[in-house]
């Protein structure tokens, strides 16, 4: 069966949408055989025509994200979060965003 075979019954039973996250430019990209030479080739990924990326945020960008989130929802972050936060993702945006998201809006507390 071929990768392809489900397309004909989107959207039930095939992505509609795929996301690749973590190399910065797919055609830089690349596969190296067992001689650590290049494999050359087309290649499915090889999609993109213009490749943007958002720089890490700086300790003071992550302050001043969380600091929008409390003064829109008077939801406080305590002491520390911001280094932490800082400390564990490196300024990293989709990990910054995901750490925010996760505390404020997934977690539960055990009491």
């Amino acid at each position: 069966m071929s990768d392809r075979a489900g397309y004909p019954d989107r959207p039930c039973t095939f992505p509609q949408t795929a996301l690749l996250c973590g190399v910065r430019d797919v055609r830089d990209y690349r596969v190296y055989n067992g001689d650590n030479q290049i494999i050359t080739g087309g290649s499915a990924f090889n999609i993109k025509s213009k490749s943007l990326r958002l720089g890490n945020f700086s300790h003071g960008d992550v302050a001043t994200r969380y600091a929008q989130h409390t003064e829109e929802t008077g939801q406080a972050f305590e002491v520390g979060v911001i280094d932490y936060v800082f400390e564990q993702t490196g300024g990293q945006p989709r990990l910054v965003n995901a750490l925010g998201y996760e505390a404020c809006f997934e977690s539960t507390t055990m009491d």
